[in-house]
């Protein structure tokens, strides 16, 4: 959001900061063609679009730039990194660096400015570039990624230890993090099974994804009872 006028400005300051939740409850898995869940959908999208319509205030200054490089599959960062520096980013030819991944979240959290020739980038044309360039890339990966049925996406860390995370050493993780669609087939057992082991004694959370809803689960071990009986 680009103004000059200040009480747009200061309105802006004073506005709720935290999403809101939903008002309409937990979404059903499967649709039943009925009236009732067709307005709760309705709703549910109508609230949806009401939030990404709102616009976002940040102070310039406080905004890092970088140059998209296509070619390079790299964003090269021209003003200083922010505190995200510590957990994401890569230094290149003595440059500090982002990853295109890093640099979509990054630009979503209104934590950076990315240009292209001289042309200040949107998310939704940084979003298009980054696959028509990558388009290739991710086409061979998601066949091996379907090969291989399932396997640990990455690691996560919990933010309360960022001053203590190093990314050269990064230490053990809090979780580790199998992403799925919600359209995929179900894993067998044999594959939890399997993912379970590769995880060691690290929890393991799978996070299916479902046109922009995340949803998590996890497995825990238990025994069944054998003295129910006499």
């Amino acid at each position: 959001m680009l103004s000059h006028r200040p009480e747009e400005l200061l309105a802006a300051r004073s506005r709720e900061k935290s999403i809101p939740q939903r008002s309409h409850g937990q979404k059903d898995f499967l649709p039943d063609g009925s009236e009732a869940q067709n307005e709760k959908l309705r709703l549910c999208r109508a609230e949806q679009w009401e939030l990404l319509k709102e616009e976002r205030v940040e102070r310039l200054g406080s905004l890092v730039k970088g140059i998209w490089r296509p070619k390079e599959d790299l964003v090269e960062l021209t003003s200083p990194a922010g505190k995200f520096w510590q957990t994401m980013g890569f230094t290149h030819q003595g440059k500090q660096c982002l990853l295109p991944e890093e640099a979509v979240y990054l630009l979503e959290c209104g934590a950076v400015q990315l240009f292209y020739h001289d042309s200040l980038l949107s998310v939704q044309e940084i979003s298009v570039m980054e696959r028509s360039f990558l388009l290739d890339d991710y086409e061979s990966w998601a066949q091996s990624y379907r090969k291989a049925e399932s396997q640990i996406s990455f690691n996560v860390y919990q933010a309360d230890g960022a001053s203590e995370f190093k990314k050269s050493r990064p230490g053990k993780p809090y979780t580790r993090m199998c992403v799925r669609s919600f359209s995929d087939q179900v894993p067998s057992l044999g594959t939890v099974k399997s993912l379970g082991y590769q995880s060691k004694d690290v929890p393991l959370i799978f996070a299916l994804v479902d046109n922009g809803e995340v949803a998590f689960y996890s497995f825990k071990d238990f025994e069944l009872p054998v003295d129910v009986y006499p």
